[in-house]
């Protein structure tokens, strides 16, 4: 059968309330050991209309309600909860899974359980289980201080003066953040302290996460020559126990932090809480197991289109396309789990976690990329990894992709956002760019953070999801990074006037992702007022549509410094080409018909000119097979000097069946099904203008003979990309 439809079934309810509706939802204990009541904090989406308030909203176990908290997180349009974060405890057995129903459409029955007193100077948390008292003028667990150490002194964290929030208040979970500084400067001001407490009913411990924040500027001005500030080197990092190992020099390059997370006991030492894992996926010995994640079936999260398109694993084609669906599968499960893995031709194949494991070298490599380009050999972990990796445990409902999902977010939310506000308008809060020189030092070659590669939508469902407020943390930046670079910095009322139009592409899918958050969000403005989402989208697209028309509105942009007639640049389609369509498909279509018209004339055109410069597909004369592949840059004056790419294929294949679902002009079908097969057919077998043998076929895993020592770029494209070629053959 193709893709299957959520078997949920839903009863209109008299009374005005919502539908109910029952999603079974799985928790599995990824422990060794029982656990009893054990915490579990989950997200949970819903389809437009389905549920209207918080209250409407329930968890039963055996079909008897339990205790729980529920905190909406994202909202449609209609003002509908798009999101849930459900808080409740269950048993689990060792290693093994229990099954809750969160039930919508009835009141849930009132709980008891932490209670808070905040007053001005203290606070106080009663789980029952323990009671916490804190000072508001110091920062203190257990009479425990948070401290690091750097040129031979050691600094203590120091609340400001309005540093306590309570973020969630609830019966079963509390969170509390403590922001500030240090009892004394290190180095300047920029640097900065957080802190988060999570309390659970009837626990006598508290989960923490304390993070040191270097806010310094890299001073990165091309125009002035400003020096960057010096790297901040800590020798040490205490909360009761050592978080740095003693005897090491810990460099923190300007924008970076570190978080840890430990379990502090009412009484007892503090528990550094990490995950890690071999070469196989499993997890290392002395780390710690992540933390129970109840999940919904794939088929569910699809059905409420609350993240956009989602689309489960195809299957019932006839034998040889089905073989490409299965492929096309084999290869994103390949990434995270061993048995799925195949070897390459004189090569041993490997997995994501094998990659991650040559990185651990020092404090920091653990959740970095390889790229072996530029000025060094770590990434920033560009393409959105975390968000690929979400999107696939969506898709499939395998753990493994969640874990590495969390990995990767809560290592690049430290390291690979540029985290200061002291570097001007322009490129605050926003991802550094591809390399770095040396990862015992978090930095890279150039400068600060760079609008081309940075994006918001991993970290956002990393918060969703799991309710990490770390994910929260990360998305929340990176949209301020967007509205300073857009509206305070060089580019005038939100016009990025650039032909690398993949910025721009970037921009509008980092506001997409705040839209499906929050869609009555605006960017507050110092010139032009208060931005809603859809007027910022259309202020960032304008000079999109400007350079297209100037190069005869043709479906692509001149591309070089100055625009150059006779050159184009077909990977900004491929990149700029999908945040179009979601922008498309889930802010304009509906909403702003003239608008959406506009977008979707503009979706078509790039996409006809992409099909149009498409070459391959042809048979030697020792009848080998050049798959199809779209050149890297093109040059009207040399135009045999193509660099194909066969990986592109895949993201054509994407928009061509977009064009197909919202046409039903039947050669995007077919185009798309063509370039489709051949990437997944040949993209690890073939390189670019190479034959092939027609019977080879891709090998699963972590590997490419595309871009060797940069297997981050392919894998990172095909993790993301295909939601709309698999719809267009459902």
């Amino acid at each position: 059968m193709r893709a299957a439809r959520v078997a949920a079934v839903i009863v209109v309810l008299t009374g005005g309330m919502a539908h109910a509706l029952d999603v079974p939802l799985s928790v599995a204990n990824r422990e060794k050991s029982a656990k009893t009541a054990e915490p579990v904090t989950t997200g949970v989406p819903f389809a437009r209309g389905v549920v209207k308030k918080a209250n409407q909203v329930r968890l039963l176990t055996n079909g008897v309600e339990v205790p729980a908290q529920f905190l909406p997180t994202a909202s449609w349009p209609d003002g509908s909860i798009r999101w849930v974060l459900c808080d409740f405890q269950v048993d689990l057995a060792a290693s093994g899974s229990s099954a809750v129903t969160l039930q919508t459409g009835k009141t849930p029955a009132a709980v008891s359980g932490i209670t808070v007193t905040d007053q001005s100077g203290a606070l106080t948390i009663n789980t029952r289980a323990a009671t916490f008292s804190f000072t508001k003028s110091e920062f203190l667990l257990n009479g425990t201080p948070f401290e690091v150490s750097s040129g031979g002194s050691t600094y203590r964290a120091v609340p400001s003066s309005s540093g306590w929030t309570v973020e969630e208040r609830g019966p079963m979970k509390v969170v509390v953040r403590v922001d500030g500084g240090w009892n004394k400067t290190i180095a300047n001001s920029l640097n900065r302290f957080r802190a988060r407490l999570v309390f659970y009913r009837d626990k006598n411990y508290v989960r923490l996460f304390v993070t040191f924040r270097n806010n310094n500027s890299f001073g990165w001005d091309p125009s002035s020559g400003d020096p960057r500030v010096d790297d901040l080197v800590l020798t040490g990092a205490t909360f009761g126990i050592s978080l740095l190992a003693p005897g090491g020099r810990y460099v923190f390059g300007s924008g970076v932090e570190k978080t840890w997370e430990m379990v502090v006991p009412q009484t007892g030492s503090p528990v550094l809480q990490d995950s890690r894992y071999t070469s196989k996926g499993v997890l290392a010995a002395g780390y710690t197991a992540p933390r129970p994640l109840a999940a919904a079936q794939p088929q569910y999260y699809a059905s409420t289109k609350a993240w956009g398109l989602v689309t489960p694993p195809l299957t019932g084609f006839p034998s040889d396309q089905q073989a490409d669906f299965d492929l096309f599968e084999r290869i994103q499960r390949a990434k995270v789990i061993q048995k799925d893995v195949q070897n390459p031709p004189n090569t041993r194949g490997i997995t994501l976690w094998e990659h991650l494991n040559q990185d651990i070298r020092s404090w920091n490599d653990y959740g970095d990329i390889r790229w072996g380009g530029d000025c060094g050999e770590l990434s920033g972990n560009h393409y959105d990894w975390s968000y690929g990796m979400y999107l696939q445990f969506l898709r499939t409902g395998k753990l493994p992709f969640a874990d590495a999902a969390s990995v990767l977010a809560r290592h690049e939310i430290d390291l690979d956002i540029y985290h200061t506000s002291a570097d001007g308008a322009a490129f605050n809060y926003m991802k550094n760019w591809e390399t770095r020189p040396s990862h015992d030092n978090p930095d890279n070659c150039f400068g600060g953070g760079r609008p081309t590669h940075t994006w918001a939508t991993g970290y956002a469902l990393h918060w969703l999801l799991t309710g990490d407020p770390r994910g929260r943390d990360g998305y929340e930046e990176l949209i301020e990074g967007i509205r300073q670079y857009t509206y305070e910095s060089f580019n005038g009322e939100g016009y990025v006037d650039t032909n690398e139009i993949r910025t721009q592409g970037w921009l509008t899918e980092n506001l997409v992702t705040l839209y499906r958050i929050n869609p009555k969000a605006t960017l507050r403005t110092s010139s032009y007022g208060k931005k809603t989402i859809p007027n910022a989208i259309k202020d960032i697209l304008q000079s999109v549509f400007d350079r297209e028309e100037a190069a005869g509105k043709q479906g692509y942009v001149y591309a070089g410094d100055p625009p150059d007639p006779n050159q184009r640049q077909p990977l900004m389609n491929m990149y700029i080409l999908e945040p179009l369509i979601h922008a498309y498909d889930e802010v304009f279509l509906g909403r702003d018909a003239a608008y959406a018209a506009k977008l979707k004339a503009l979706i078509l055109r790039m996409t006809d000119w992409v099909m149009s410069i498409t070459y391959g597909g042809d048979t030697n004369g020792q009848g080998l097979y050049r798959p199809r592949q779209i050149p890297y840059w093109m040059d009207l004056t040399q135009p045999n000097a193509v660099e194909g790419q066969p990986p592109y294929c895949l993201m054509a294949a994407n928009a061509a069946g977009f064009c197909y679902l919202a046409t039903g002009t039947q050669s995007y079908r077919d185009y798309a099904r063509a370039a489709f097969s051949d990437y997944v057919r040949y993209v690890g077998v073939a390189g670019g203008d190479s034959y092939v043998n027609t019977r080879l076929r891709t090998p699963a895993c972590f590997n490419s003979v595309i871009y060797v020592g940069t297997e981050s770029k392919i894998h990172g494209w095909s993790s993301r990309f295909g939601q709309y070629y698999l719809a267009a053959w459902e």
